[in-house]
């Protein structure tokens, strides 16, 4: 007796064999996304920790400039103004 293949198993092992490397393109493309996903929130938390390293290093001269504000500038100006009254009535 004579074995004979019919079309449709054919075309179902096919269809299977497709539908099998279709699951696995999937996978793959959802691990490359998930790698992807990975690398930008490090990127995001590096780039966190860079703004709060400028942020506390802005703070820290914002406190510098504001107590040498506080404190006094010495300057040439002087202490009291002229009078001019004084100057234009000399004896």
């Amino acid at each position: 007796m004579k074995t004979q293949i019919t079309k449709s198993s054919t075309t179902t092992r096919v269809a299977r064999d497709e539908r099998g490397v279709a699951v696995i393109v999937v996978i793959a493309m959802f691990a490359i996304m998930l790698l992807f996903l990975g690398a930008s929130l490090r990127s995001l938390n590096y780039l966190r920790q860079d703004l709060k390293l400028i942020e506390r290093q802005q703070l820290q001269r914002s406190r510098l400039f504001s107590n040498a504000t506080n404190t006094g500038v010495l300057s040439n100006a002087l202490s009291s103004p002229i009078h001019v009254e004084s100057v234009n009535n000399k004896p």
